[in-house]
């Protein structure tokens, strides 16, 4: 994707307004996260056997804040913790 292109979506893209103030982190994301979860716990209740799997997602860059963790056993040693659904078959 052209960057131009990225930068006006970027700029275009808004999921709450932005004079509402929260103290929630990813308030601005948080209607998209929030979608998200309710469709995996949908999908957890038509299947039966799958597990809760903890990954990191690798992250370099330095405007995360303390969201990025640090973790040694990892060969991406920087990242953010995410949980997955993991399933035996794709």
């Amino acid at each position: 994707m052209p960057l131009k292109k990225y930068q006006q979506i970027r700029r275009f893209i808004h999921f709450t307004k932005n004079s509402e103030e929260s103290t929630d982190r990813f308030h601005k994301v948080r209607p998209v996260v929030e979608k998200v979860r309710l469709n995996c716990l949908r999908a957890a209740e038509e299947e039966n056997q799958f597990s809760i799997d903890e990954m990191t997602l690798p992250y370099k860059g330095k405007k995360a804040g303390n969201r990025r963790q640090y973790n040694v056993r990892k060969p991406k040693k920087w990242g953010f913790k995410a949980f997955v659904r993991s399933e035996d078959h794709f």
